[in-house]
């Protein structure tokens, strides 16, 4: 990341992203939130102590600062689709897909962009426009696994059972032993009728957590941005 805070803030703020890039966050988030009270027009700052809440859980936090990043640049597509993701998380879903159309619009191959638009028009139960958002992801980044699933969920949510089951059964050749993603395939698998590798699947799930049915799928697959 690169700022335009005076030389000593600009040492303080590479600090603070080593730190979180070590997993030490509360130190990180101390020197942010003082550099953040110092210099609240810096666009980096705000960007990046969005993202750090955002990691320590705490969204709102994070969406004010987020906030204050878009508009002090409104061209920046990472920072609308952080934004996104923390609106997202904390149950402001319309919010959040204004958001994520933001970052896609400014970036058209922005992928996790349009994963995240994806999910959220998946909560409001608009599955033909979550598919869309996944299909388009999925081309710019084939060997996500992530959106994998989340296209082959909208497909079955659309009733578009054999196309879904297609995308489930390739992801089960791709998923090693995810815990997490062989748990969605075997889920998928058995709602769209293909009973044998649902069974795999679910075996190879069993074989590391025995202890869990299974009985309900988790919720749709996405990383922080």
């Amino acid at each position: 990341m690169t700022s335009t805070l005076p030389r000593s803030a600009q040492k303080d703020f590479e600090r603070a992203v080593s730190l979180f890039q070590q997993g030490r966050l509360a130190i990180a988030e101390g020197i942010c939130s003082e550099l953040l009270a110092r210099f609240p027009e810096d666009a980096e700052v705000a960007h990046f102590g969005g993202v750090l809440a955002t990691h320590s859980g705490r969204f709102d936090v994070a969406i004010d600062r987020l906030g204050r990043c878009v508009r002090l640049q409104p061209r920046r597509a990472r920072a609308y689709a952080a934004l996104g993701f923390a609106q997202e998380q904390s149950g402001r879903v319309e919010e959040a897909r204004k958001s994520f159309e933001a970052a896609v619009a400014l970036e058209p191959t922005f992928a996790e962009a349009l994963n995240g638009l994806g999910i959220v028009h998946q909560r409001a139960g608009r599955f033909a426009d979550a598919f869309r958002a996944f299909e388009r992801a999925l081309a710019l980044a084939p060997d996500s696994l992530e959106i994998r699933l989340n296209a082959a969920r909208a497909l079955l949510q659309l009733g578009r059972l054999e196309l879904g089951a297609q995308l489930l059964r390739d992801a089960l050749g791709r998923c090693g032993e995810r815990a997490d993603a062989l748990r969605v395939i075997a889920l998928g698998l058995q709602s769209a009728g293909d009973y044998a590798r649902a069974a795999t699947a679910f075996g190879r799930y069993l074989a590391t957590n025995p202890d869990d049915s299974a009985a309900a799928p988790p919720p749709p697959s996405r990383k922080a941005i």
